[in-house]
């Protein structure tokens, strides 16, 4: 069972002792995560066949450095220094793991399966806490949320540049900024949606917000819904960085539109505006990272 008084912030260490601290806490959460996978595919081998656990890169000493004015310049408040994953493929694997995790002594735990983000992104986030008092984050994610998470990122990634645009020019966002970032979050929602869709993962959701994020979308002849978006959702990120949408995206677009609430008017003004090529300005290589790099590091942030 878990401990009472389980700490809530690393321990008391120099940033550069608390990053070796982490490098050598891995193999322990490594442990901790692996076991847990081992008992429920001895009690459950039917229910968790396909579920594995991987361990994601230790965060870099820059990209710690990153984070710092997120807690104030506290290193301690960054819990996520070693990390890892399950990748499971149904509900039933989620609530087994997540009923396993609860028993750790856990600093936290996240439950975006109930609730999901502003943009229908799922998953289970939980730092735990280990012997040695380091706290590293292990998530519980789902194939189809990680189908689509190059693309909704890069989409929100483009989003937030809009707003970073905006507020260094210290104005409001103009119409057509406050459009385009419409319609990158719907598209973002249609792609998580589908993902859930196909996952049978709405089962999870508290009914309070079942309406918001349930896909009603069409599927292809093998009942699935993400296939269909992707088809309609043109390449990210090429050569020339733009993100390449085509009629039948824009369409999709405007009928969201509608749905939530908007006037005949704005859902066209929408859909004309998903037609038009939206610069990615948020390079594959930021920070000096590899597109390999980016794409892990938005996986296990799940920062949809």
């Amino acid at each position: 069972m878990p401990e009472s008084n389980i700490p809530q912030v690393q321990p008391d260490l120099s940033f550069d002792d608390l990053l070796r601290q982490a490098e050598q806490s891995a193999p322990v959460l490594d442990k901790t995560a692996q076991d847990i996978l081992q008992r429920l595919k001895d009690a459950h081998p039917d229910v968790m066949e396909g579920v594995r656990f991987e361990m994601g890169p230790l965060k870099t000493w820059e990209s710690a450095q990153k984070k710092l004015p997120d807690y104030d310049g506290d290193h301690r408040q960054i819990k996520d220094l070693t990390r890892g994953r399950f990748v499971t493929q149904t509900p039933e694997q989620i609530q087994l793991i997540k009923q396993e995790l609860s028993n750790l002594n856990l600093a936290g735990m996240n439950n975006k399966y109930e609730v999901p983000s502003e943009t229908g992104y799922r998953d289970l986030n939980t730092k735990v806490v280990l012997p040695n008092g380091h706290i590293g984050e292990i998530q519980v994610q789902q194939e189809d949320m990680l189908r689509v998470n190059k693309q909704t990122h890069t989409l929100m990634k483009e989003a937030n540049r809009i707003k970073e645009l905006a507020q260094s020019e210290n104005r409001p966002f103009t119409p057509e900024e406050v459009s385009r970032r419409n319609v990158l979050k719907t598209q973002a929602i249609e792609l998580h949606n589908a993902a859930a869709y196909d996952g049978k993962i709405n089962s999870l959701l508290d009914p309070d917000v079942k309406t918001k994020f349930i896909y009603t979308g069409p599927v292809d002849n093998k009942g699935r819904a993400l296939n269909v978006i992707l088809d309609k959702l043109g390449d990210v990120g090429k050569s020339n960085k733009n993100i390449v949408l085509d009629v039948g995206i824009a369409a999709a677009v405007g009928a969201a539109s509608l749905a939530a609430g908007a006037s005949p008017a704005e859902a066209a003004y929408n859909s004309g505006q998903t037609l038009n090529p939206i610069p990615e300005t948020t390079d594959a290589l930021l920070h000096g990272e590899s597109g390999v790099e980016v794409v892990e590091a938005a996986v296990q942030d799940a920062s949809a």
